[in-house]
């Protein structure tokens, strides 16, 4: 009786083990989701990486238009209108404002809406007088302060501004990658003084909008005088020599001053100069 019914059951196992691969098969539409389930990650990969590469754009566009002046300062932007003239989406747009806004180039004022960050005349002059008091200063602690490898990152970002602005007949993208080095030494500078404050307060008081256009405005020989710069301070602080850093970094903030359009039709007696630097030294 016992071994009849173990034989029995075995051959029950047998014939459900023989039957699995047909009752698998048999499963409805099984194959249908799989192929569905592929189809609509690809779609949402593909719809993502169209998202960002909208908001890319949108971003980039602002903010060159931004720094060349083409968004008038006085003219209220919307989302909108924005998207309209992009020919995009207000969703790209949104987020690209966000990032605009977070570096400074557009502003939000309570019950206006959005404007264009970009100072006017007084306030550019307010903005290099205080770079001119606060960066030298910023240079010097990061003479006594930084280490090794901040020094180290300061050489290797001198020498490639100097590489960059030894090319002869500099595109825009070239120019693109000058400015975004000189914005990279800078940072350098701030962070190798070990000083949260003072990193803070040199970059409340720095306009990124119009550094950038007052850089891009630059001639051939005024870049290649602004990359000998960075060696020089790149030099001092190596040197740990905190006076020869503060001197080389208010000649190059004065020079940059001199470059601005807006001095350019400002009296001498109110815009800062080089000689009232040495005067002042």
């Amino acid at each position: 009786m016992v071994p009849q019914c173990r034989n029995m059951y075995s051959k029950r196992i047998f014939l459900l083990a023989a039957d699995a691969p047909n009752r698998k098969e048999e499963q409805p539409g099984s194959k249908g989701i799989r192929m569905n389930y592929a189809a609509n990650r690809e779609h949402s990969l593909a719809s993502a990486a169209e998202a960002r590469n909208a908001s890319e754009r949108a971003y980039h566009e602002l903010r060159t238009a931004l720094i060349e002046g083409r968004l008038p300062r006085h003219h209220k932007l919307t989302e909108a209108g924005l998207a309209t003239d992009l020919g995009l989406s207000r969703t790209p747009v949104r987020e690209a404002i966000s990032r605009l806004l977070m570096e400074g180039l557009l502003e939000r004022r309570q019950g206006r809406g959005l404007w264009c960050a970009l100072p006017d005349t007084a306030e550019i002059q307010e903005i290099f007088e205080l770079r001119v008091r606060l960066e030298p200063y910023a240079a010097g602690q990061a003479a006594l302060n930084a280490t090794n490898e901040q020094i180290f990152a300061l050489q290797k970002s001198a020498d490639e501004m100097s590489a960059l602005a030894d090319m002869v007949g500099a595109s825009d993208e070239i120019i693109a990658r000058i400015d975004s080095e000189n914005a990279r030494f800078h940072g350098l500078i701030l962070e190798a003084t070990q000083s949260q404050r003072i990193s803070q307060m040199v970059r409340l008081s720095t306009n990124i909008a119009l550094v950038t256009r007052t850089f891009r405005s630059f001639t051939a020989e005024q870049r290649r005088r602004s990359a000998a710069h960075h060696r020089e301070i790149a030099s001092a602080i190596s040197a740990r020599a905190p006076r020869w850093a503060a001197g080389i970094m208010k000649v190059h903030i004065l020079s940059a001053a001199e470059s601005a359009e807006p001095f350019r039709t400002t009296p001498a007696s109110e815009a800062p100069s080089p000689r009232s630097a040495e005067e002042e030294g």
